[in-house]
């Protein structure tokens, strides 16, 4: 009796972290939120994401946001993307963050599941997704800078 006791609060505390940390975040995720926090943080931050561009030199960037969340592409084209918010958990998660693409190829922002801007497909507000197996959503927040959210 005792034993059976121990499996059923065991199971009642599993459920209720799977609640707190994988469901509701993922059926609680706003993307107006999620694109007034990015674009907030990029019009306070503007001008260290101007001058590591300008100066090829994105410590400041790291210093601001930390470098697991910074992701720098050298390519034909400058690229970079930060992580601003995560959401959902392991293979059920998605991220959101501020992606800069110098030829605005918009596919790349990272972690993107976006095969190419082909895949691409306009939606009403002015935004680009992407739905395969994983799902891919971006939009111009000024000039190269783009508001991305990918989930798996």
């Amino acid at each position: 009796m005792k034993k059976k006791l121990i499996i059923i609060i065991c199971a009642s505390i599993a459920t209720v972290l799977a609640l707190a940390f994988v469901i509701f975040p993922l059926i609680s995720f706003s993307r107006e939120k999620a694109l007034s926090r990015v674009t907030t943080i990029y019009e306070k931050n503007k001008d260290v994401f101007l001058q590591a561009i300008e100066k090829d030199d994105y410590s400041p960037l790291v210093s601001v946001f930390g470098e697991k969340n910074i992701s720098i592409e050298k390519s034909s084209a400058e690229r970079f993307s930060v992580i601003i918010g995560v959401y959902g958990f392991a293979s059920s998660g998605g991220y959101y963050g501020i992606y800069y693409a110098s030829d605005d190829y918009i596919s790349d922002a990272w972690p993107s599941p976006c095969p190419s801007d082909d895949y691409l497909i306009p939606t009403a507000d002015g935004g680009f997704e992407y739905k395969g197996n994983d799902y891919y959503y971006v939009r111009n927040i000024e000039g190269h800078f783009y508001y991305y959210e990918a989930f798996y």
